[in-house]
C-alpha cells in the first residue's frame, strides 16, 4: 500500500517489477488504484505510462535548458555571432 504512485516507481517497468514482486496487490490511497480488480490494473499501467512520460519530458527540458550548456558552448555560440 502506498499513498503516491509517484513515490513507488520512476518508470513503467520498475512498476511491473514491483506489482510482480508483489505477486500483483498494490493499493494506491491518493488515487483509488487496487490492482485487485481488472479496472484497477488497467489503471495502474495507463497512470504508470503517463508518470513515466512526465518524468522523460522534465529530463529533456533540462538538457535543453541554455543553464545546462557548458561555457564552452556558450563561447562558440557568442564567438561565431560576430
Amino acid at each position: 500500500m502506498v499513498t503516491k504512485l509517484d513515490r513507488l516507481a520512476r518508470s513503467s517497468a520498475h512498476l511491473v517489477e514491483i506489482a510482480a514482486a508483489s505477486k500483483g496487490h498494490i493499493r494506491i490511497l491518493g488515487t483509488g488504484i487496487d490492482t485487485d480488480t481488472a479496472a484497477g490494473r488497467m489503471m495502474l499501467s495507463v497512470v504508470g505510462a503517463i508518470a513515466q512520460f512526465e518524468r522523460e519530458l522534465m529530463l529533456e527540458r533540462q538538457l535543453d535548458s541554455p543553464k545546462t550548456e557548458t561555457r564552452a558552448e556558450r563561447s562558440c555560440v557568442h564567438e561565431g555571432s560576430h
